[in-house]
């Protein structure tokens, strides 16, 4: 980085703190030979107003289990009990 870490903005110093702890090498490219950013960024989603925060709230229950370290027996019975309590319905 060209400036000083005190003088980057804070959004700049967030991303420098995160990558502080890997051996990274910062190269330029201008944007005609960033085709796979360029045509991301160009993209967009549709915005339909349609979602809920039920779904939402799924999306993330799904990223959530997909990632989580526990056996398929263990979660089965964690889904019985929760299914069980009132309080959690």
């Amino acid at each position: 980085m060209k400036k000083p870490f005190s003088q980057a903005p804070a959004r700049l110093q967030r991303l420098m703190r995160r990558l502080q702890k890997y051996q990274v090498e910062i190269v330029y490219k201008p944007g005609k030979e960033m085709h796979i950013a360029d045509a991301l960024s160009r993209t967009y989603l549709p915005v339909s107003g349609k979602g809920t925060l039920e779904d939402e709230i799924e999306l993330h229950v799904h990223m959530l289990l997909s990632n989580l370290p526990i056996s398929v027996s263990k979660l089965e019975e964690i889904k019985f009990e929760t299914g069980k309590d009132a309080v959690m319905q």
